[in-house]
């Protein structure tokens, strides 16, 4: 008999799902008694085990167990193996890359970002850890299980885990947990929306929720009348990727040139991708800052905004800033640094910027932490703000005109 080599992988590459089913548990859910079936998932490195009993293997369900293990992990591998089951592949032919996969799970997979990849058919080792922890569940977890409700035995489950996890593994020699810190999993910065129907309702409290001063889009931007912005690179922008890569926009120029417009729209598209986003002026953010230091609350609040995915601040330097405010200004953005995506507007050039924080050292390391990963868009043109006065005062006069031909007629 050909001997079976043991697979071994490296930390955040790989995690392998599968389920269960246990015919001789059920479960009294809506009036009925249903069947018990168990969605589990294993990390190949850490040996991180998680378990989620339902009563169906739908697709949807599928995909809400995988964001709760997710949750679970803190994050999620660059791919995840799975046998040849229909709420992952519709049509499995010899190679994976012929193969169609079910619509809605690649959707999903597609959403995070890892790649599903697919056991060869009758080649069940190739899985082997999380088969053995599905026997390794009826064995140990399954054994006198005693429950009133599907909410009680998932309760127990993760209990379970938990209890797992934290105990040396017998292969590993180590402790699941421990070897957790060193996975490196794809952090999860957004949820993917199984019920497209309220996928609208989302957005919109996500938009409600963000503060934007404005709710105009790309669309609504006269590129032609800014003509030293390249609308390609605005583009660029527009997909995202500088916000994965946790790197900075910039937006300078003069007043009205529509600075604030540009970010509050790439803040409505970063919403869209259901990335959290929050926009604030310079002077109104140093003085929530200035207030929650005062109320010894400032790492609470520095925590809050840390997190955003994309935070905009508008116009800084319209108004002076003293050193107290410096400082809490630069331990925002240093929480930020290479994490997380900021978006500034300002009027002054960045030479002007020792004056805007009132101390050149503070200055200096805001512009470094700033710029490192950055795309600067200098804007030059006339203000949208004069051009609407100059056609408002164009219309008025046609008026006045039309008026005076009139009553000399």
């Amino acid at each position: 008999e050909k001997a079976t080599v043991r697979f071994e992988t490296m930390p955040g590459k790989q995690g392998q799902m599968d389920w269960g089913f246990f015919e001789d548990h059920l479960v009294y859910e809506d009036g009925k008694w249903k069947k018990l079936y168990c969605f589990l998932m294993i990390l190949g490195y850490s040996r991180m085990r998680y378990i989620e009993f339902v009563t169906d293997m739908s697709t949807n369900t599928l995909i809400r167990c995988h964001q709760n293990a997710f949750r679970y992990f803190g994050g999620y591998p660059e791919e995840i193996l799975y046998d040849n089951m229909k709420q992952v592949v519709i049509k499995r032919l010899l190679k994976q890359e012929d193969s169609t996969l079910n619509r809605q799970f690649e959707d999903f997979a597609g959403f995070y970002g890892f790649k599903p990849i697919l056991c060869r058919p009758y080649r069940g080792q190739t899985k082997g850890k999380v088969e053995r922890t599905v026997q390794f569940v009826r064995d140990n977890f399954m054994v006198g299980i005693k429950y009133n409700s599907l909410a009680d035995l998932n309760g127990q489950a993760l209990a379970w885990c938990n209890k797992v996890n934290g105990k040396v593994h017998a292969t590993t020699s180590e402790i699941p947990f421990e070897r957790l810190k060193k996975e490196g999993l794809s952090p999860l910065s957004r949820e993917y929306i199984i019920d497209k129907i309220n996928l609208r309702r989302a957005y919109e409290k996500q938009i409600q929720m963000s503060g934007f001063p404005i709710k105009k889009t790309l669309d609504d931007f006269d590129f032609s009348f800014q003509p030293s912005i390249d609308k390609r690179q605005i583009d660029e922008l527009a997909t995202m990727r500088f916000l994965e890569n946790g790197e900075n926009v910039v937006f300078l120029g003069p007043p009205g040139v529509g600075k604030t417009h540009l970010a509050s729209a790439l803040g409505l598209v970063a919403a869209q991708h259901r990335f959290s986003t929050y926009y604030i002026n310079c002077h109104q953010l140093i003085e929530q800052l200035k207030k929650a230091h005062f109320e010894n609350r400032l790492p609470d609040k520095l925590k809050v905004l840390a997190k955003y995915r994309m935070l905009i601040i508008d116009e800084i330097g319209y108004l002076p800033m003293d050193i107290q405010g410096a400082n809490l200004f630069f331990q925002l953005i240093a929480r930020r640094y290479e994490k997380t995506s900021t978006v500034f507007t300002s009027d002054k050039t960045f030479s002007q910027w020792n004056e805007v924080f009132a101390d050149v050292t503070i200055a200096s390391a805001i512009l470094d932490r700033v710029l490192h990963h950055c795309t600067v868009i200098h804007i030059k043109g006339e203000s949208y703000r004069l051009k609407e006065r100059k056609e408002f005062m164009r219309q008025k006069q046609q008026i006045v005109n039309t008026l005076f031909e009139q009553g000399n007629a």
